[in-house]
């Protein structure tokens, strides 16, 4: 709740568009319910990027890997898919 209230002091007070912010979570929950949240407390559309570090991480490497030549249609395996 504390930074979704710091999101919209940013946004209403300090006029910094929901753009420019990054926000990093730990898990896929509560970056889903801290996007709703502050869609909900800015009453827009428009939210900053809030994410999980390995999601953000996952998103740059899908943007950017082609600069390595590698293709974006890669897949991560999580220790059980390994196993498996």
């Amino acid at each position: 709740m504390v930074l979704t209230q710091k999101i919209k002091y940013m946004v209403t007070e300090l006029g910094i568009y929901p753009r420019h912010i990054l926000a990093i979570t730990f898990t896929n929950k509560a970056a889903r319910e801290m996007k709703e949240r502050t869609r909900l407390l800015l009453n827009t559309k428009e939210v900053p990027f809030i994410s999980t570090f390995h999601g953000l991480c996952n998103d740059i490497l899908r943007r950017d890997i082609h600069h390595l030549g590698k293709n974006s249609q890669f897949v991560i395996m999580d220790a059980a898919d390994q196993t498996r």
